[in-house]
């Protein structure tokens, strides 16, 4: 199997993008996390639409009903 065949192409999350990107990018491409770029333009984690609500002042609850909605 290719790369080609499993890769999905999706743009990096980078410092300063708004959360609505993120969820827009996630939504587009139906992924479920994006690379996270740092300042020098390397990938150096992932940032996830359930992350983002965890860290939020959202509870357990609402979290767990948004991943389930798919």
């Amino acid at each position: 199997m290719k790369p080609e065949q499993v890769l999905i192409p999706t743009n990096v999350a980078r410092t300063g993008m708004l959360v609505r990107e993120v969820f827009t990018e996630c939504t587009r491409v139906h992924v479920p996390a994006l690379p996270f770029c740092d300042e020098a333009g390397r990938i150096c984690e992932r940032v996830t639409p359930k992350n983002i609500l965890k860290s939020s002042c959202l509870t357990e609850y609402v979290v767990e009903i948004a991943t389930n909605c798919r």
